[in-house]
């Protein structure tokens, strides 16, 4: 049986489902975990804006969409077209057409690094950050020497503190440790957590030495 790893607090817990596994670069479980801890910290509806760091697939981004209030808006980032694509299409598919729901929420995605997402997030939005979602790594099915990369991914986690300020928010950062340099990636999204943030959980399978790592933390709550 696995078991989920809680950093920031005196205590673990027993996994009751099997250990976590890796799929193609996605342990689903992971994603799945952080979703429903997002959701059990925010609720649906009580939030005026949400951010994907890392586009990739689209499924934070879809789940992300589905916390807004109406008249929320949702950013993403990805530096590879083809992920900001993908993404785009995913949530048209879930009945998200011509960027927008029914009208009701504001779909922003652009083709850049998440390190520059300062850049792209109005004034006006900023302090109203009710979560954000990064998955590191490369996206499956991609090009691998296209990644994330530790310099990068702790420029972007500063910035998405600076975007948050005083909101209270979910903060979600998926990292994987089985390819080259996913372990440096690691330790600075570790220490990150720990300078930071202060008080987060770190969830992973510690009986596979390869295992994701999910770092989540409810900020501002």
């Amino acid at each position: 049986m696995g078991v989920w790893q809680v950093a920031g607090f005196t205590a673990c817990k027993t996994a009751r489902k099997p250990p976590l596994s890796v799929c193609g670069e996605i342990a689903m479980n992971f994603v799945e975990e952080s979703h429903r801890k997002t959701l059990e910290f925010l609720g649906v509806g009580n939030i005026e804006c949400a951010l994907d760091a890392t586009l990739g697939l689209g499924r934070d981004a879809l789940f992300a969409a589905g916390l807004l209030a109406p008249g929320g808006a949702l950013y993403g980032f990805d530096v590879q077209q083809e992920a900001v694509n993908k993404s785009l299409d995913l949530l048209r598919k879930a009945g998200f057409a011509g960027g927008n729901a029914g009208g009701h929420i504001e779909i922003n995605f652009f083709n850049a690094s998440h390190a520059d997402m300062k850049d792209f997030i109005p004034q006006s939005r900023v302090g109203k950050i009710g979560v954000v979602f990064f998955n590191l790594g490369w996206m499956p099915g991609s090009d691998k020497s296209v990644k994330t990369l530790p310099l990068g991914t702790l420029k972007a986690l500063e910035v998405s503190l600076d975007l948050i300020g005083c909101c209270r928010c979910a903060l979600s950062v998926l990292s994987y440790t089985g390819h080259p340099g996913g372990n440096d990636e690691f330790a600075v999204v570790s220490d990150f957590f720990t300078r930071r943030v202060g008080k987060f959980e770190l969830i992973r399978d510690n009986s596979n030495p390869k295992s994701p790592a999910l770092f989540w933390a409810g900020l501002n709550g």
